[in-house]
Parts: structure tokens; sequence; C-alpha cells
């Protein structure tokens, strides 16, 4: 007896892979990653939600500045002080407790400026003015307005997340 040969009666087929493994239920990891990728985002998100609006109102803030600085070109003394005080107090009032800010005027106004972000310009520097300025029907010395306006632009960056110190 011969043996058989390969072609004899050997009937060949092709190799039948098994499906692949289905998209859902996903596999264990990618729960993991999903519970971590939740967690994070419960934890992080209301702060970046926060860090989101105080950029928008800082960016809104510093528009109302520049208009304000273009209108000091025709807006003189007295006027200009008193809508730049009246910025800064809204924004003080939205940034600290109401008690602490409202009954502040003169000096103290002052103080509380350059302790929440003045560093000693507003009692000592380009802000003195707006102590008295605002309440006089002409100023007594002349206004440097880019000083101030800079000066309010500083107040404002520190009090809304914007760069400190610059």
């Amino acid at each position: 007896m011969t043996p058989p040969s390969p072609q004899d009666g050997l009937i060949l087929r092709d190799i039948h892979l098994p499906p692949g493994p289905d998209w859902w239920p996903p596999a264990w990891g990618w729960w993991v990653l999903l519970a971590v990728g939740m967690a994070l985002l419960a934890w992080f998100g209301p702060w970046l939600w926060r860090q989101f609006q105080l950029k928008r109102q800082r960016r809104q803030l510093l528009a109302l500045l520049g208009q304000l600085e273009r209108s000091g070109a025709t807006v003189r003394g007295p006027e200009f002080l008193a809508q730049i005080s009246q910025l800064l107090r809204r924004i003080a009032l939205t940034r600290y407790p109401h008690q602490d800010v409202a009954p502040l005027s003169g000096t103290d106004w002052l103080r509380f400026l350059d302790v929440s972000g003045g560093g000693g310009r507003f009692e000592r520097g380009a802000g003195r003015v707006l102590a008295e300025g605002p309440y006089r029907p002409e100023l007594t010395e002349p206004l440097d307005t880019s000083a101030l306006v800079m000066l309010v632009r500083e107040w404002i960056d520190a009090n809304t997340g914007g760069r400190r110190g610059a």
C-alpha cells in the first residue's frame, strides 16, 4: 500500500477567523477611564467654569475702561474721575463683601484699593485724585489720565484673575 498523497481525498478549507469582539459592552479598562474622566470633570469643572467667567468679565471691564479712556478726551476732570470711581466701586462690590466696600470713601476707599491690588499707588500715586476729585467742581492739579487708567487696568487685572503684578 502506498501512502496517500496530499492531493488524494484531502479536502482543504480556508481558515475562518472568529468574529471580532463587540463594541458593547466595553472592556473594564474603558469603564475605569470613564469613571476617572468624570471624577476629574466634576472636580475641575467648576474651577474651569469660574476661570472662563473671570476672563470674560475681565475682557468686558477692560473694554469699558477703554471706552472711558477714549471719552476722557472729551469728558474732563471730575466727570471722568467719577466714572472711573464708579467702575472701581462696581467691581469691588461684586468681588468683596458689600458691608466692607459700600461705606468706604476718601482715604479709606483709596486704602482699600491699595490693599486689594493697587500696591500703594492709589494713596500715594496717580490714584490719589479719586479721593476728592470726583466731588470738586474743578480739579486743582492736572490730571494724568494715562497713569490713572494704567493703574485702574492693573487693579482690574489683579481682581479678575489677570496678570498679577504686571
